[in-house]
């Protein structure tokens, strides 16, 4: 009987930093999450863009240790989820060949 090989998938750290309202960092860790990410929040920065905007944007950061695939994926689904909201989400130190 031929034995097949699951494909190993890279386990990786990864330093996200999420700009928008205090309430996405929250839901993009849980996205994360849901991929199997462990997900290490950083302490959050408020900065307010100018006296005339009274919305408040919060700049944080989060260590995710996981699949790179499954860091990629969570964040996609963030970004989708909430397209048109401003938000963002990037992820430091983007190299898949770690």
């Amino acid at each position: 009987m031929a034995r097949t090989s699951m494909p190993v998938m890279t386990q990786t750290t990864r330093r996200i930093t999420y700009r928008g309202h205090p309430s996405g960092a929250p839901m993009l860790a849980e996205m994360l999450k849901r991929e199997g990410v462990t997900v290490e929040p950083e302490r959050p920065n408020e900065q307010r863009n100018n006296m005339a905007d009274l919305g408040l944007t919060v700049v944080e950061g989060m260590v995710a240790a996981g699949a790179y695939d499954a860091i990629k994926a969570g964040i996609r689904k963030f970004l989708e989820f909430i397209h048109d909201k401003g938000w963002e989400a990037t992820v430091e130190d983007d190299d898949p060949e770690d």
